[in-house]
């Protein structure tokens, strides 16, 4: 990329190849560990990007050239930086500032060896103080590409000093500054000035005070610059911060022009938003504006500039590139392939620029991938722990499925955005749960899509809609009598209920509804069947090998187990058909969902049904209304049972809200561009739903969203329901 925009920005090939070796042999090698796929370092999350990529390459154009200059800045990271034996990240910075010095004759160190000692800490701050708002890094460098030279600069954050010595990074800066001897002490005329600003503004409005940074030149030449950032994101308050609260006056025409850029990037319209309006509320460490002060020598006034923060509040990618094209084009500013816009979007070919960045580098604070596995045991085996643990995340946040990032929701309304087109999504294949699961319910009719899911459908269909299980419900109704009369046989004065013991009553029922009625023979092979899958589906739930199909070889004894499984599951249900029609092999996909109703189905039916007894077992009251309701009932039961309008119906439903099956839905994913939590996600990325945090959220069911008390579903539309208990 860097060679491409010093191509565009019209260098010299000669020049290219001069900074494209310093970056290669020297740059490159001082970057940390390649993230593993998580957007971030694992010991060393740099400052310098949102997504701590250490490393930011620019454009910079000037008021007098057409085309610009090429600069990026970087922060060094150590191959041991975090640990140990480099546990403040020291050596290479010191490491890459020596490797630049041919490149940079100009190059004098007096005023970085002073704010270096000054500003920076040679202690790792106690763990206890630290803070998500203290970054981990002290020291980034960055370079000015000219023709065959460079200029360096050097960064300071100050806030691990600020800490240890119990101040401000402002104080320590300015007593930084104000130490200054010699020559240098020049560059403090201006420096009053900004200080004088920053200390009459109200305390509410006072910047933060975030880096501190030097041209490594001759003191005489050298700029020293003063970032600060302030949450005020109206025009106005921009202008104020620009102007030092009018001690350096800008031209209209310079305010028009920033007002001009403000609306190109942000994609405002003049007509709805006004200088006063604040932008969209953004709670997040960079949000708000970034502002520095350059003081120089000779200068009495600090030259002030601004950064947008596009990242936080434009639209897209699209449109920032647009907007600010346009702002240039209007400026006669370009590169040699043509406009702004059209230049990104060659140097970005990997995603239209309407999708932003690719959605694993957005999601920046998510949970970070780990082992091979991500977040699929934790959102499998403890998702209600997760659930409340990933909150801290945000409304919208990414987790991995192995290598496969998954976009979880929390919020009803994103919910409803990303089902608006839910005719065309497809389910993620076999759940992005790995290869062994693949084999067991990879082709199941709940995981499939499209024509497949349609032909399988049409075979299952008609014995599962309402009207054919309603007219069988009088004979489930007897064997659920007559089951309970042997329970209450034992002439005990309780009875104690283990799922162990019940487990084969629901089972072994609707197996009979689906193969008819079983032999005992029949009936014992079938429970071991469903005992050997429940056995094969723990390997699944153990992740790591089982996720690949490399398994077969590394595990041989329990992938033999799956295949005589596999085989034997075949044959039993060859064996019930044919016994009871005519003889046709059935496939694969008709096995699985076999599987699927039975050994994994049945277990959602039975969670269900288990948690509404639990909960009704513990509210008298409700079992009281229940059974009034029923007793006053005109209606046989299984007509009273269709009913959405009972106390029976409500509590089921409050059951359900309460304790879902599976805390994290079946990902899946819409082949259109969505936008979710202010997050463009691409089309074909996994979506998963956290419905506990919808299901739970108190800002829709009050304070008591923990307790179970049907009755508040009674003045609910179903459409509320629906919206606010997704499944």
């Amino acid at each position: 990329m860097l060679a491409e925009m010093m191509a565009m920005a019209g260098y010299t090939r000669h020049s290219s190849k001069i900074h494209e070796g310093f970056f290669c042999t020297s740059v490159a090698p001082s970057l940390g560990f390649h993230p593993r796929g998580t957007g971030a370092p694992q010991l060393w999350r740099s400052f310098m990007t949102d997504d701590h990529t250490p490393v930011e390459l620019s454009w910079c154009w000037s008021s007098s050239k057409i085309n610009p200059s090429v600069r990026y800045s970087v922060e060094p990271i150590g191959k041991c930086a975090g640990q140990t034996v480099d546990p403040i990240n020291t050596a290479a910075n010191i490491r890459l500032l020596g490797e630049a010095l041919p490149l940079a004759p100009e190059m004098d160190l007096y005023l970085h060896r002073h704010f270096q000692h000054l500003l920076l800490s040679r202690n790792l701050p106690d763990k206890k103080e630290l803070t998500t708002d203290i970054p981990q890094s002290q020291i980034f460098i960055a370079f000015d590409l000219l023709e065959t030279d460079i200029v360096v600069k050097q960064y300071y954050l100050p806030s691990w000093r600020a800490l240890a010595e119990g101040n401000s990074n402002f104080t320590i800066i300015k007593d930084a500054i104000r130490k200054l001897l010699g020559p240098a002490d020049a560059l403090l005329t201006s420096f009053d000035v900004l200080v004088d600003f920053i200390e009459t503004l109200p305390i509410q409005l006072q910047p933060a005070v975030e880096i501190m940074a030097i041209d490594c030149l001759d003191p005489l030449r050298s700029r020293l610059k003063i970032y600060v950032r302030s949450r005020e994101t109206t025009l106005q308050s921009v202008i104020e911060m620009l102007t030092l609260g009018g001690r350096a006056p800008k031209t209209f025409e310079e305010q028009d022009s920033l007002r001009e850029l403000w609306y190109s990037v942000f994609g405002l319209s003049s007509d709805e938003h006004m200088d006063n309006h604040p932008l969209p509320e953004k709670d997040h460490r960079t949000g708000g504006i970034l502002y520095y002060f350059e003081l120089k020598c000779g200068a009495t006034i600090p030259k002030t500039k601004v950064y947008l923060p596009v990242r936080h509040y434009a639209q897209n990618d699209d449109q920032i590139a647009r907007g600010l094209s346009e702002y240039l084009e209007r400026r006669g500013k370009k590169l040699t392939t043509g406009s702004y816009y059209n230049s990104v979007q060659k140097l970005w070919c990997v995603l239209p620029l309407s999708v932003k960045l690719p959605v694993s580098y957005q999601l920046y604070n998510s949970p970070q991938w780990k082992s091979v596995d991500g977040q699929c045991l934790d959102k499998f085996l403890r998702g209600r722990e997760s659930s409340e643990n990933w909150r801290k995340y945000g409304a919208v946040y990414r987790i991995w499925s192995g290598f496969i990032p998954e976009i979880v929701l929390t919020k009803p309304e994103d919910v409803k955005t990303f089902y608006t087109d839910s005719s065309v999504h497809s389910k993620s294949p076999s759940s992005n749960g790995g290869w062994l699961f693949h084999q067991l319910l990879g082709d199941c009719m709940g995981l499939i899509n499209g024509k497949r899911w349609k032909q399988t459908r049409v075979q299952f269909d008609p014995y599962f809609t309402h009207r054919a299980v309603s007219m069988v419900s009088p004979q489930l109704e007897l064997a659920v009598t007559k089951y309970l009369q042997q329970l209450e046989a034992k002439d005990a004065e309780y009875i104690e209920l283990h799922a162990t013991n019940t487990a084969r009553f629901p089972f072994m029922t609707t197996a009979e509804y689906i193969f008819g009625p079983l032999t005992e023979i029949e009936k014992e092979e079938l429970w071991s069947l469903g005992q050997r899958s429940l056995a094969l589906m723990g390997n699944v739930l153990l992740g790591g090998l089982y996720r690949f199909k490399l398994y077969r070889w590394l595990r041989p004894r329990t992938y033999r187990q799956f295949k005589q499984f596999e085989s034997d599951w075949t044959t039993f249900n060859e064996r019930i058909i044919n016994s009871r029609s005519f003889c046709y092999p059935l496939p694969p996909i008709m096995i699985q969902t076999m599987s699927e109703i039975l050994f994994a189905n049945l277990d959602v039916s039975t969670h269900v049904l288990g948690w509404l007894v639990v909960f009704l077992a513990k509210d008298v009251g409700v079992q009281h209304q229940i059974r009034k309701e029923i007793a006053n009932s005109s209606e046989n039961f299984v007509e009273f049972c269709g009913r959405k309008d009972t106390l029976l119906h409500f509590s089921f439903l409050e059951s359900a809200r309460l304790r879902p099956f599976t805390i994290f839905t079946i990902p899946e994913s819409s082949p259109q561009t969505k936008v979710l939590g202010g997050y463009t996600i691409p089309p074909n990325t996994s979506v998963v739903v956290d419905t506990l945090s919808i299901n739970h959220n108190i800002e829709f069911w009050g304070n008591d969203s923990l307790d179970f008390k049907p009755y508040r579903l009674q003045h609910l539309s179903p459409t509320e329901v629906r919206k606010n208990t997704p499944k």
